[in-house]
């Protein structure tokens, strides 16, 4: 960028739970931003699957209540909100098989890994 007195190219993306990611248009490569960005959405989204989705991805309460589910294609959300930060969040689930009731007992039958 040559004009020093002009506003830098930045870029605000922001989540339906207000996060916000910035990406610096004028950076030398705004493609390592994006990456790092993403990398930490990943691992925080990992975090949350692992905890099974018990507990608040902004604060780690354990106090939050479940709600009302939306399916939409092969995705169920289901609308959290943690009553000790108030943050509003989406438990976000994904079609993986189907279950059939056999007798007294349910046969499971599921994808392995991503397809």
């Amino acid at each position: 960028m040559s004009d020093l007195g002009s506003l830098r190219p930045v870029l605000h993306i922001l989540d339906a739970g207000g996060g916000d990611m910035v990406v610096d248009l004028a950076a030398e490569s705004p493609e390592t931003q994006t990456r790092a960005k993403s990398e930490q959405a990943d691992e925080e989204a990992r975090k949350f699957v692992a905890a099974v989705a018990t507990s608040c991805p902004k604060c780690n309460s354990k106090d939050v209540d479940f709600m009302s589910v939306e399916i939409q294609g092969q995705c169920a959300y289901q609308e959290t909100s943690c009553q000790d930060c108030d943050t509003m969040f989406y438990v976000v689930c994904r079609l993986v098989g189907f279950a059939l009731e056999v007798d007294d007992s349910m046969e499971f039958h599921t994808i392995t890994g991503d397809f």
